[in-house]
């Protein structure tokens, strides 16, 4: 609204669309010590050309329906932007015990974008640059095992959104070698953490404790 008077947004795409376009090297190596452990690495680069984004139009448009003056704000798609993002990931299972395992994972992320001034993105999404977990899975019997875990991820300085670190817990039955029932809990300490940023028309919801049961049976 400018005053009383309506504004409409219209989102335009064109005819001179283009594919956005990926230019990946990604690179991974495995080390493995029999049944005891083994460790993955895996690292990658990749640049991003023609990317959609949203034109801002240098002026407002009007047109009068019904008597009644209205502004328009039309925005025009173009294959105007780029974006470039490296980064890489790690992970182990440790066979501790014959019943116990233990398994670590790290990424990292780093990306930038470029955009050509007076326009924005369609939708702009930004990861978190650090994460980590650490997975405990511990066979109580043949039939029962209990699993936990404790994820951590850093700040987001892109959207101000703080880092957090959360548990879960998990117990699991299996009667049979096919299946398998389970209750979950995820982020047992209910710390409300927001992991994305809200971007109309969608709305960011933080995360809360959960509560998850699941039968699962293979044929």
């Amino acid at each position: 609204m400018i005053g009383d008077l309506p504004i409409q947004i219209w989102a335009l795409g064109s005819p001179s669309a283009r594919p956005e376009i990926e230019n990946s090297l990604e690179f991974g190596y495995r080390l493995q010590s029999h049944q005891r452990w083994s460790a993955d690495f895996a690292t990658f680069w990749s640049y991003y050309t023609s990317l959609t984004a949203f034109a801002l139009p240098q002026q407002l448009q009007m047109q009068i329906v019904n008597g009644v003056p209205q502004f328009l704000f039309n925005l025009m798609l173009q294959n105007v932007a780029t974006a470039r993002t490296y980064g890489g990931e790690a992970s182990a299972t440790w066979q501790v015990m014959t019943r116990w395992r233990l398994l670590p994972s790290y990424s990292y992320l780093d990306d930038s974008e470029r955009l050509p001034p007076n326009h924005v993105w369609m939708l702009d999404t930004s990861g978190y640059r650090h994460q980590g977990a650490v997975h405990s899975q511990y066979d109580l019997s043949r039939h029962f095992l209990m699993d936990l875990a404790a994820r951590a991820e850093s700040r987001n300085e892109v959207y101000r959104l703080p880092g957090a670190l959360m548990f879960d817990a998990r117990l699991g039955w299996r009667p049979s070698r096919d299946a398998e029932f389970s209750i979950s809990m995820q982020n047992l300490t209910g710390r409300e953490v927001v992991e994305a940023y809200s971007q109309s028309p969608f709305v960011s919801i933080p995360t809360r404790r959960t509560f998850l049961v699941r039968w699962v049976l293979r044929f």
